[in-house]
């Protein structure tokens, strides 16, 4: 604004002239003519983006130029951040990223604004300093739920921390210029901004107890007695046979949403140890419940009962094991003294053998003679002519008590009965009283009297 054109020779141009250091003189000068008492206005291009133009106005009295005091401004950014991702997600936290505008000035940066609301994210206003915080609930407002997470000059990422799982983000990123506040401060450019958007991780599920029921030889019903957590969407169950289920042995989805539930598995080996979890999903993650197991039941009976070494104290109990797919298939041999049916054995019982008369008993007049994996057993100490009755049944998981332990296929089994001979007669000798005579230094004569030989076996 020319306010007094002083006296002496009449001033014969100005204009205006800018540089990038400061104090300019000559650079970059224009040249307007005579001037008049009056602000003028130099529309002036050519400058950097995204830089700062320091500049004054002159007016040119006989080639001497008397200057303004001198100001400054920051050009716009010309162009939007590039290369926007959101990664290194967790249920607390992310990590934006994006690579600052290219600009031909050296004052560019990026502003970094969140929302937890989805709609259109607020410009930031020209010369105002937001100060970045990205620790939630973040500080910096810039309007209702819209809060400045980042700014600066050498970014490229910022982490977002301590926010709450399972929500979502919105995020602008804009390009600016410069700093300070005021006219002169910075500079965003809010036309376009690149944007995206991402949830943080639900909390993982939070899963209870493995279950299983309704065992058979070929498979059970399986489950977990409960599931909490939030955006769940998938549960179910694992299996294999050995120990160190992932969710991914054998995995069968049950469904979405919390709560317990089981389903029927099958296609598992008879007379085979299982071992089992439940599982449940969200964006967490999974979790799995401690591991399980179980035995399933053998498939078949015991075949080809027969006896053998009979005598009046002893009898030898052959059979055939049954043949099963998996590999802990094995017997138990139960002897009754009474024909009246056999007393089964119990699921999740280990029983004790023992094979000598009078033996433990199982119940009533029944007695468990052999466990395991053979295919005979020889039971003794019997008394003669007594009729023992056997029924072998087919076991698998033998040694292993409780809920989860041996199983027994009954109430079928291979059955027979055998009888223990009479005891051989015993001959009666009836000697008189001994006697002796003819004694020497070396010997004597000794003599018995057989008077009665008895009856003959």
């Amino acid at each position: 604004n020319i306010t007094d054109l002083g006296t002496g020779p009449a001033a014969d141009d100005h204009g205006t002239v800018w540089n990038y250091t400061g104090t300019p003189v000559t650079e970059n000068a224009t040249s307007k003519g005579t001037p008049s008492l009056s602000a003028f206005t130099d529309g002036r291009t050519g400058m950097n983006t995204a830089d700062q133009v320091f500049f004054r106005a002159f007016v040119e009295q006989s080639a001497t130029k008397y200057y303004t005091t001198e100001s400054n401004f920051y050009t716009y950014p010309e162009n939007d951040p590039t290369g926007f991702s959101i990664d290194q997600v967790t249920t607390n936290s992310m990590r934006i990223n994006w690579t600052d505008s290219s600009e031909s000035g050296n004052a560019g940066g990026a502003i970094v604004i969140v929302s937890e609301v989805d709609g259109t994210i607020p410009a930031p206003s020209d010369g105002n300093e937001y100060t970045g915080d990205a620790s939630y609930t973040f500080s910096t407002l810039v309007n209702g739920n819209d809060y400045v997470v980042y700014r600066g000059q050498a970014g490229g990422s910022v982490t977002l921390t301590n926010l709450p799982s399972g929500n979502q983000f919105w995020v602008a990123i804009y390009s600016y210029s410069g700093t300070g506040t005021g006219t002169s401060g910075v500079r965003y450019k809010t036309t376009t901004a690149i944007t995206g958007t991402e949830t943080t991780l639900e909390t993982p599920p939070v899963v209870g107890n493995p279950t299983f029921s309704a065992v058979q030889n070929n498979g059970a019903t399986i489950g977990i007695d409960s599931v909490t957590g939030t955006g769940i969407d998938d549960k179910g169950t694992a299996w294999k046979y050995t120990t160190g289920v992932v969710e991914t042995d054998n995995k069968l989805t049950f469904g979405a949403g919390t709560g317990a539930f089981s389903h029927a598995r099958t296609s598992m080996n008879s007379a085979d140890e299982i071992f089992f979890k439940g599982y449940a999903h969200n964006s967490g993650g999974y979790t799995l419940t401690t591991e399980s197991s179980f035995y399933t039941y053998p498939a078949a009976d015991p075949s080809g009962l027969n006896f053998t070494g009979t005598d009046h104290a002893n009898i030898t109990i052959n059979w055939t094991p049954s043949s099963e797919t998996g590999d802990a298939a094995g017997s138990i041999v139960v002897v009754s003294t009474a024909d009246d049916g056999f007393t089964v054995p119990a699921d999740g019982t280990d029983y004790t053998p023992n094979a000598v008369y009078p033996f433990t008993s199982l119940g009533g007049n029944d007695y468990v003679v052999y466990t395991g994996t053979g295919n005979s057993v020889t039971i003794s100490n019997l008394p003669e002519t007594n009729t023992f009755y056997v029924a072998v049944y087919s076991a698998s998981g033998l040694g292993n008590s409780g809920p989860s332990g041996v199983r027994y296929k009954t109430p079928t089994a291979a059955t027979g009965n055998e009888t223990t001979d009479a005891a051989p007669a015993t001959p009666t000798v009836i000697l008189d009283t001994p006697a002796f005579d003819n004694v020497t230094s070396g010997g004597a004569r000794l003599r018995g009297d057989i008077t009665d030989v008895g009856t003959p076996a």
